[in-house]
C-alpha cells in the first residue's frame, strides 16, 4: 500500500472514529449521571465501531482498551440494576471507565503521531479497567487524560443541569421544611458529580460536594442551608475557565472553599 493511500485511509478512519467517540463520550456522561435510564446498547454499538476502526489500523492496544471499556460498562450496568453495588462504588468505577475513554479519545486524535508513552498509557488503562471486570479490585488509571473543550462544555452543561435541580429542591425545602424531600436522591446526584470531577482531576469541587453530603445527613439550621447553597454555586463555577485550577493542591474543606472562591473571582475578572 502506497504512503498516499495509507494516509488517506488513516484520515478517513480517524475522522469516523472521532465522530463516533464524540457521541460515546456524551452518552457515557449521561449514563453515569442517570444509570437507571439504561441506554448502554447504543453506547456499546458505537464503541464497537471504534474498535473495528482501530483493528483495521492494527492498533492492538487501543482496540483492546475500546473492547474492555464496552465490557466494563455492561458489567457495571448489570451490577447497578441487580443492586450489587453501592452508589459510591458505582461513581468510583464509573470515573475510571470515563478516564479510560478519555485516554482512548486522546489516542485517536493523535493517530499518526502517537508516542511510545501513549501506548504505555493505553496498556495501563486496559489493566486498570480489566480489573473491574475480573473482580480483582479497583486499580486507578495513573495517566491524566487530555480533556478537550467540547468535553468540558458537555460536562459543564451536565453539572449545571444537576446543580440547578438540586438548588431548587434545597430552596423549596428550606422555605418549607415540612415538605417531603428525598435527601438520598440529592446525595446520589452529588456522588455522580464527584465522579465527573475525579475524571477532570479537580479536587476542590470534590471536597465541597463530599462536605455537602455529610451536612445533608444532619439536622440543619437555616444558615447551614444557605452555606450549602453557596457551596453548590462554587461547585457550579468549577468547570468555567479551568486553566490552572486542576493544579490547586487542596486537602480539606476550607482549602477547597478558598481555592474555589479564588477561582470564581478569576472568572468574574475574565468575564468583565
Amino acid at each position: 500500500m502506497s504512503n498516499e493511500i495509507a494516509n488517506q485511509l488513516l484520515a478517513r478512519v480517524r475522522s469516523e472514529m472521532v465522530r463516533n467517540i464524540t457521541m460515546v463520550k456524551k452518552q457515557l456522561t449521561e449514563w453515569l449521571e442517570r444509570p437507571e435510564s439504561g441506554g448502554i446498547n447504543s453506547f456499546c454499538e458505537l464503541l464497537a465501531e471504534v474498535s473495528g476502526g482501530l483493528a483495521l489500523l492494527e492498533k492492538n492496544n487501543a482496540t483492546e482498551l475500546s473492547n474492555v471499556i464496552q465490557k466494563s460498562v455492561k458489567v457495571l450496568n448489570d451490577k447497578f440494576h441487580q443492586k450489587k453495588i453501592t452508589g459510591a462504588q458505582f461513581s468510583e468505577i464509573g470515573a475510571e471507565i470515563a478516564s479510560g475513554l478519555l485516554l482512548l479519545n486522546s489516542y485517536i486524535e493523535k493517530l499518526g503521531n502517537e508516542q511510545p508513552s501513549d501506548e504505555r498509557n493505553i496498556s495501563e488503562a486496559v489493566v486498570a479497567i480489566d480489573s473491574i471486570i475480573s473482580g480483582n479490585g479497583l486499580v486507578h488509571i495513573q495517566a491524566q487524560p487530555n480533556i478537550d473543550r467540547e468535553t468540558y462544555q458537555a460536562l459543564a452543561a451536565k453539572v449545571t443541569e444537576v446543580i440547578e435541580t438540586s438548588r431548587n429542591q434545597i430552596e423549596q425545602y428550606r422555605l418549607n421544611p415540612d415538605k417531603q424531600f428525598n435527601l438520598e436522591t440529592l446525595i446520589g446526584h452529588n456522588k455522580n458529580l464527584i465522579s465527573l470531577f475525579e475524571v477532570l482531576n479537580l479536587k476542590a469541587p470534590q471536597l465541597l460536594l463530599n462536605q455537602i453530603n455529610q451536612m445533608l445527613k444532619e439536622q440543619l439550621s437555616e444558615s447551614q442551608w444557605i452555606d450549602i447553597a453557596e457551596a453548590m454555586i462554587l461547585v457550579e463555577d468549577a468547570l468555567q475557565y479551568t486553566d490552572g485550577l486542576s493544579q490547586e493542591r487542596v486537602e480539606n474543606y476550607q482549602e477547597a472553599i478558598d481555592a474555589q472562591i479564588h477561582h470564581s473571582r478569576a472568572i468574574e475578572v475574565q468575564i468583565y
